[in-house]
């Protein structure tokens, strides 16, 4: 394993290892998976932070489109795992990563490693207590998208479940 930089308002600048706080990119990018916690190399950020941002192993294009970004943001919504640790999270409220193993049935660095790409993009946010790390929904509106797609997705199920062109992991 690596060691690189979290970069990120709520968890301040520091090197680590993949403990959860970072970009997710080990395991998911040699399925090919997308995380959506790439960081432009380039844009109005301090010299300082440029520096770190430069070795660490995720970029954008210098100037992408808002449509990029909304892309990407949602391709963080992808993965089935990320969705059933969000709706695990909605439905229980906080939970630690062994708890989250136990209910998923997924090994713990996977769980870890999705948890760090959905706290990355902001959809959860984790609180320690002691030794232990709680996981929760981060703002109210990732419940209500939650729900918007599930709303929009009883309208259309046949066609989803048909579609040749959006693969399922």
């Amino acid at each position: 394993m690596w060691t690189h930089v979290a970069i990120s308002p709520h968890l301040g600048l520091g090197p680590s290892r993949h403990d959860g706080l970072t970009p997710c990119r080990d395991t998911e990018a040699a399925r090919g998976s997308t995380c959506a916690a790439d960081v432009s190399e380039t844009s109005d950020i301090s010299p300082f932070v440029s520096s770190v941002v430069s070795s660490a192993p995720f970029r954008l294009p210098t100037a992408p489109l808002p449509s990029d970004l909304v892309a990407k943001y949602f391709r963080g919504l992808g993965d089935p795992i990320r969705l059933r640790i969000l709706e695990l999270l909605r439905s229980e409220g906080e939970l630690t990563v062994g708890e989250l193993v136990a209910r998923l049935g997924v090994p713990q660095p996977k769980v870890s490693n999705h948890l760090a790409c959905l706290r990355w993009c902001g959809f959860v946010e984790a609180r320690r207590e002691q030794r232990t790390v709680f996981n929760r929904i981060a703002d109210e509106r990732v419940i209500a998208m939650l729900d918007l797609a599930q709303a929009l997705l009883e309208d259309n199920e046949e066609h989803v479940a048909a579609c040749c062109r959006i693969e399922v992991k």
